[in-house]
């Protein structure tokens, strides 16, 4: 017997990934349909200790039905002997089923990269865990954490997905199939963005099942769909789910997305200025097109994405969403490049950005000049500061009035006299305070950069060292 020992700690919850902003990541990487919580870090495994998960140790053995029918009190440490991987959730968990039906199947949650390494779909395990159920707004998921994974030798049979009427998985009466391989057959888009005019990655289809892009990410961009109202699947295969007061439907990849014959054809890609989207006549939702765009800012390390701006003035600038972190700039792009941009509106965190985007980088063009304004006209509290979200700006002659409005989180910004959060999103290098006294009462004679909103507070975004002009 081959024995993989994956020890992992940590507590969690299954959601939707979607995009972030400031400290988590910008744009389309922090938790915006729950969270994926957790903390500390796998053991090291190579220490010469090989055992059974659970064996012998006084654990008792549980199925995976009684779990989820009530035969066992939450917060319990339990073995579940002979599971299959069903789906893996990379660097987050997986779900686990024994045999097929109803409460067969559950998630196993592990919040380090290391808790899917050796795991497959397929996968035989034996596994020690503690009973959890994790609340998420009209919510409650089963789960097993702080599990001891043990890979078993040679693949498992994978269950025959459970065939069930779209309706059977909406509504109290799919609970039975929460964490279990399931079939909808005959379903066509109904809504193809439910949560508009945030975009989670979600469609509903026949019945009002939501098909939610947890697993496979694609299907958000739709990779492998069209994804809009009539598109037509034969059938479509996932983990049953609930969250946010949704029940869901899972699909692992595009395999489990069959559609059917011919499809609708994909909205018609529209030519728009940058000014159409911000002021609100392009609505969310919509693909468009901007064409010779000059890339202002470019941003990596928490998320990756660059602001594009056409001309100058109020609303011609926006935030392009590539990825999280660990997503690459389309190659060639830098600050003063030319962009033609195709991607769809969306709204995050009171900001409007382009996300999924297909990119051509042009040759490169002269930066816009910084829109010189006064304090006033971008703090929170003017209505009239949206106009200039996203775009390349400057203040002259301030001062810090608060060094750490963030106190113990210290979120890397300062507020200047007159409520404007000048913040180190793009800049790291702003949060040490080696460029100038972090303090109250430093004075610049100007600051540039970009226009921003995010957690519900106007904010200016410095690019680099050149753009903190000191006396």
């Amino acid at each position: 017997m081959k024995h993989i020992l994956l020890f992992i700690f940590g507590l969690g919850v299954v959601g939707c990934i979607a995009p972030a902003d400031e400290e988590n990541g910008s744009g389309n990487t922090n938790v915006q349909d729950g969270g994926l919580g957790g903390g500390g870090g796998p053991m090291d495994a190579g220490s010469g200790v090989t055992r059974d998960a659970g064996a012998g140790n006084g654990i008792e053995s549980k199925t995976i039905e009684e779990i989820q029918t009530g035969g066992v009190a939450e917060n319990t440490e339990l073995r579940i002997d002979e599971a299959v991987v069903t789906a893996v959730v990379e660097d987050q968990g997986f779900f686990i089923q024994q045999d097929s039906g109803s409460h067969s199947g559950i998630f196993v949650y592990g919040p380090e990269s290391t808790a899917t390494e050796g795991l497959a779909r397929g996968a035989r395990v034996t596994l020690t865990g503690t009973y959890v159920e994790f609340a998420s707004e009209g919510s409650s998921t089963s789960q097993l954490a702080y599990p001891t994974v043990e890979v078993l030798d040679g693949d498992g049979r994978l269950p025959e997905p459970l065939i069930l009427a779209s309706s059977a998985l909406v509504g109290e009466g799919a609970e039975p199939y929460e964490g279990v391989l399931v079939t909808v057959n005959d379903v066509e888009i109904l809504n193809a963005n439910p949560d508009d005019p945030a975009d989670y990655g979600e469609v509903e289809v026949t019945g009002n099942l939501r098909v939610d892009d947890y697993i496979y990410a694609e299907l958000e961009n739709g990779a492998a769909f069209t994804r809009t109202v009539g598109t037509r699947f034969t059938s479509i295969t996932g983990i049953g789910h609930e969250s946010f007061g949704y029940r869901k439907l899972l699909p692992r990849d595009a395999n489990d997305l069959v559609l059917d014959g011919d499809q609708p054809d994909p909205p018609a890609v529209e030519v728009v200025g940058i000014t159409a989207i911000q002021d609100g006549t392009v609505e969310t939702g919509t693909t468009v097109r901007v064409e010779r765009g000059i890339v202002t800012a470019v941003v990596t390390g928490r998320a990756t994405g660059f602001w594009i701006q056409q001309g100058g003035g109020a609303y011609s600038g926006i935030y392009v969403y590539v990825g999280n972190r660990e997503a690459e700039l389309p190659e060639g792009l830098e600050q003063g490049s030319r962009v033609d941009v195709t991607a769809r509106v969306a709204e995050y965190q009171g900001s409007t950005q382009l996300q999924d985007p297909e990119v051509v980088v042009g040759e490169s063009g002269a930066l816009p000049e910084p829109e010189a304004l006064q304090v006033v006209d971008l703090v929170t509290d003017n209505t009239e500061a949206e106009q200039w979200e996203g775009v390349l700006v400057s203040v002259t002659s301030v001062t810090i009035s608060d060094a750490n409005p963030d106190g113990d989180n210290d979120y890397g910004e300062f507020v200047l006299a007159g409520g404007l959060r000048v913040d180190d999103y793009i800049f790291d290098d702003l949060e040490s305070g080696d460029l100038f006294p972090r303090q109250v009462g430093t004075t610049f004679n100007r600051i540039i950069g970009i226009a921003h909103e995010s957690f519900g507070n106007k904010k200016l975004l410095p690019r680099d060292a050149s753009d903190i002009d000191i006396p």
